[in-house]
């Protein structure tokens, strides 16, 4: 018995499932598919933590299914994701747009792929953009939207706002922490689509947890540096809440240590060098990283730029994260487990170390369980879940 194209379109659509739509693609009209394609659907893409997830973006903005529609990637508001985000693009050599306020060129710029940090003016200035030119026809006001850290950006009234709009037609919400209010609701999403874990990713079940008797990361800074066992490796502290407190201890840990570079992440980046403070200006995290490759230790602290988003890794990705010194006692557990940096996809076989305060251990156990529960999901997420 063969099925009408009219049959098949339905089958296709009613999976929800864009590949199988895709698939059978050539078995239906061109009128069914496109609007099988162009009918609203919420697919929330989930993750681990640094386990591919902007890999799985750059394929959704590629999928043959959207040639001729603009993809929005909402990103985070931080220039540094900006700029990883910028180098995966040169990377793949794929044709892209920013959305900038005040940038004229970029209105004459017809590429698909847009940009578009989470604030409120660069959403205005992509809102113009969009809206005063009235030329567009009604299929090209047709926009995929993907959004990064999808439980962070969606508390954003500007994105909730983008997610209402008739012509965004498939929403892509991908995070590896899906616990929020608007993930809620019963049937919230079409589809639920869990990235596959590749064999070399290094999860929180695969690292050495060792609890401290301090929250005074000192101790451990030195054994990092100091213990012969450890020929290379990198540390990032991100316990500490105040800039003033992290640049105090750069200074103290690198008049200490003179053959390890100390490098301070914050809105104004700097490290230190035997003593010494240079500032480093608008480099990326990769890029500071590529600079002192030759250095067989690298200290790092940071705190809100050491979670969404943020890689710490080479850009041949031969050096990364090993230790990690974080204190999650009074952190919500989605943003705990997104202060781990140190988790990630490395060839290498070099064992993770995650060292944390006793009085984390309640703490740990939630962030298991989170990521247990979350992985048994199929409509929506609990938030009352802990």
């Amino acid at each position: 018995m063969q099925l009408s194209p009219d049959t098949i379109a339905r089958i296709a659509f009613y999976t929800g499932d864009t590949v199988v739509l895709e698939t059978l693609r050539n078995y239906m009209t061109p009128g069914m598919h496109h609007y099988a394609c162009m009918t609203k659907r919420k697919i929330m893409v989930y993750g681990h933590i640094q386990s591919g997830k902007t890999a799985e973006i750059f394929k959704i903005a590629q999928n043959p299914m959207y040639e001729g529609i603009h993809k929005v990637i909402v990103i985070q508001n931080s220039i540094l994701v900006l700029q990883q985000y910028l180098a995966r693009f040169k990377e793949q050599g794929l044709a892209h747009r920013v959305a900038v306020v005040d940038s004229q060129s970029e209105q004459s710029e017809h590429k698909d792929i847009v940009l578009l940090m989470n604030n409120k003016f660069r959403y205005a200035h992509f809102v113009n953009m969009r809206h005063n030119n009235n030329k567009t026809s009604e299929k090209n006001k047709k926009f995929v939207l993907i959004i990064d850290e999808a439980d962070q950006c969606i508390q954003s009234k500007n994105i909730r706002a983008l997610t209402e709009e008739k012509e965004a037609t498939h929403i892509y919400y991908v995070t590896a922490t899906p616990k929020c209010r608007e993930f809620s609701q019963p049937d919230y999403f079409h589809e639920i689509k869990r990235l596959d874990v590749a064999p070399e990713y290094k999860g929180l079940e695969h690292i050495h947890i060792q609890y401290a008797q301090s929250i005074d990361p000192e101790e451990h800074v030195t054994r990092f540096v100091q213990d012969p066992k450890i020929a290379t490796g990198m540390m990032l502290v991100n316990s500490f809440s105040k800039v003033a407190i992290m640049r105090t201890h750069a200074a103290e840990w690198s008049q200490m240590y003179p053959e390890v570079p100390v490098v301070v992440v914050t809105a104004k980046k700097s490290i230190f060098l035997a003593g010494v403070e240079s500032k480093l200006g608008k480099r990326s995290v990769q890029k500071i990283i590529d600079a002192h490759m030759h250095f067989p230790k690298i200290l790092f602290i940071a705190n809100r730029l050491a979670m969404r988003g943020l890689s710490y890794v080479s850009s041949d990705y031969t050096r990364h994260l090993t230790h990690q010194f974080s204190h999650f006692k009074y952190t919500h557990v989605s943003n705990a487990l997104q202060k781990m940096r140190l988790l990630g996809k490395y060839a290498d076989t070099t064992q993770l170390r995650l060292i944390v305060p006793e009085n984390n251990h309640a703490k740990i156990n939630s962030m298991f369980r989170a990521l247990t529960y979350t992985n048994t999901c199929t409509r929506y997420f609990d938030i009352d879940f802990e």
